[in-house]
C-alpha cells in the first residue's frame, strides 16, 4: 500500500509539470508585455491591440479593457525563439500545458496576423463610422424638420458662418483655409495663432498647437490637487438647482439642503460669497419685474436679452430660478395633453394645433423633444459607436481601405 501511494504521488508531482499538450494561447498584434500577478502566483501579461484572432473569427465584440491578452506563469519555460515582440509585431504565443492545463512552457512566433486582417478590419472600422454618421444626419434632419441632403447642407452653411463669425473673416477665406471642417472648439486657438504669427497658421502649426494645448490641460488636471473637502452630496447639492434658488432669496424651500448648509461649512463659504456677487452685479439695466414674470410663464429667455443675460451674473442667476419655477410649474390650458404627447410618441408629428403654443413655452418644448426623441430612437437607432483598431498599425495599412 505504501508503495503504491509513493508511485501515486510521483505519478501527480510528474503530471503537474510534464507538458502533455500544446495550443495556441493566442495571435494577434502585439501591444505591451509586463508582470502581474493572477490569485496565487506572479505571471506574465501579454497585451494586444485590440481583438485577437480567435475574437475576430468568432465576431466577438468586447474584450477585457478593449484589449485581448493572455498570461504565463512567470517560472514557465520560455522557449527562446530569437523574438523579442515589439509594440506592432504580428504574434502568437504557444504553449505547452500540463494535464491540469497549467502553462509550463510557452514560445513566440511570428505570424501574418497583421497582413491577413488589418485590412478588413480598419474597412470595416471605415464602414461603421460611416453608417454611424448617416444615422446620425438623419435623426438630426429628422429633429429638424429637413430632408437629409437639406440638413447636410444647412449644416456646412451653418458650420461656415459660425467660422466666419468667430475669425472674422469672409465665407470664401473661412473654406479656403478649410476653418468650417475644423472642430469648433478649436477656433479660438487658431485666433490666438494667427494673432501671434500675423498670417493664417499651417495646417502643421495648428495641429502642434493643439498637442500644446492638449499636454497643458493634462499637466493641470494633474498637478491640481484633489479637494477632498467635496463630497457626493455637495456636488448633487451645487447641480440640482437649490443653490440658485438660495443664491437669489438667501433662503431654501428644501429642508434637507438647508440641514446641508448648516454642516458643512465649504459650501456654506461657497454659498455665501456668491449670493454676494449676485447681490454686487444688479444694476438698472437688469431684468425687470415683468420680465421676470414673463419667464415663469414661457421659461424661455426674452430675445432682447439674452446678449445681457449671458453677460450678467445677477440675471443669469434669476433666469435659471425663473426656468426652474416654470418647469415645475403645472401645465397650462394650451400646453400638451396625454393624447398629444402620445401622438407625437408614435408618429414623430407635432399636432398642428400644438406648433404655435411650443414656441413659447419651454415645459412642452422638452416634454415634445422627449416623446419625439423617443419616436427616432425607434425609427432611426444610433449603431454603437465604433471603436478605434489597430492604433499600432493603422497608419500602415489605412490607406489600403476603400472610398
Amino acid at each position: 500500500m505504501l508503495l503504491m501511494a509513493v508511485v501515486a504521488l510521483m505519478l501527480l508531482v510528474i503530471l503537474k509539470y510534464l507538458p502533455v499538450k500544446h495550443t495556441t494561447l493566442i495571435e494577434g498584434v502585439f501591444d505591451r508585455k509586463e508582470d502581474s500577478s493572477d490569485f496565487y502566483e506572479r505571471v506574465i501579461a501579454f497585451w494586444f491591440d485590440n481583438q485577437c484572432r480567435e475574437c475576430i473569427e468568432k465576431n466577438t465584440e468586447e474584450a477585457l479593457y478593449g484589449q485581448c491578452h493572455t498570461s504565463v506563469p512567470a517560472q514557465a519555460i520560455n522557449l527562446d525563439s530569437g523574438i523579442e515582440p515589439q509594440n506592432g509585431d504580428s504574434i502568437k504565443i504557444i504553449a505547452w500545458k500540463t494535464i491540469f492545463g497549467r502553462t509550463v512552457v510557452y514560445k513566440l512566433v511570428r505570424t501574418n496576423f497583421a497582413d491577413e486582417f488589418a485590412v478588413p478590419q480598419l474597412q470595416q472600422e471605415k464602414d461603421e463610422w460611416e453608417a454611424y454618421g448617416d444615422a446620425s444626419d438623419r435623426r438630426n434632419a429628422m429633429k429638424r424638420g429637413l430632408g437629409l441632403e437639406e440638413y447636410r447642407q444647412a449644416e456646412k452653411e451653418e458650420e461656415i458662418q459660425y467660422a466666419t463669425e468667430q475669425l472674422k473673416l469672409s465665407p470664401e477665406e473661412v473654406v479656403e483655409h478649410g476653418y468650417n471642417k475644423i472642430p469648433q472648439f478649436m477656433l479660438p486657438m487658431i485666433k490666438k495663432l494667427v494673432k501671434e504669427l500675423g498670417r493664417q497658421p499651417t495646417r502643421e502649426e495648428i495641429s502642434a498647437e493643439h498637442k500644446r494645448d492638449l499636454a497643458d490641460t493634462m499637466e493641470c488636471i494633474r498637478s491640481t490637487p484633489i479637494d477632498e473637502s467635496y463630497n457626493h452630496e455637495c456636488v448633487t447639492f451645487r447641480h440640482s438647482g437649490l443653490y440658485n434658488e438660495y443664491i437669489a432669496t438667501s433662503a431654501s424651500s428644501d429642508q434637507e439642503f438647508t440641514e446641508h448648509l448648516a454642516e458643512c461649512q465649504q459650501c456654506l463659504s461657497n454659498i455665501t460669497e456668491l449670493r454676494e456677487r449676485f447681490l454686487k452685479s444688479e444694476s438698472p439695466d437688469c431684468l425687470t419685474f415683468g420680465e421676470q414674470g414673463t419667464i415663469r410663464v414661457t421659461g424661455l429667455e426674452p430675445e432682447n436679452r439674452k446678449d445681457h443675460i449671458s453677460k450678467c451674473y445677477h440675471c443669469w442667476v434669476l433666469f435659471r430660478q425663473c426656468e426652474k419655477e416654470h418647469l415645475s410649474g403645472q401645465p397650462g390650458s394650451e400646453c400638451l395633453t396625454k393624447d398629444n404627447l402620445h401622438t407625437i410618441h408614435t408618429t414623430g408629428e407635432i399636432p398642428e394645433v400644438s406648433k404655435g403654443h411650443l414656441s413659447s413655452c419651454l415645459r412642452c418644448q422638452k416634454a415634445a423633444e422627449k416623446h419625439r426623441d423617443a419616436y427616432i430612437d425607434k425609427v432611426i437607432p444610433l449603431p454603437k459607436l465604433p471603436k478605434m483598431r489597430f492604433k499600432s498599425i493603422r497608419a500602415k495599412y489605412k490607406n489600403q481601405t476603400t472610398t
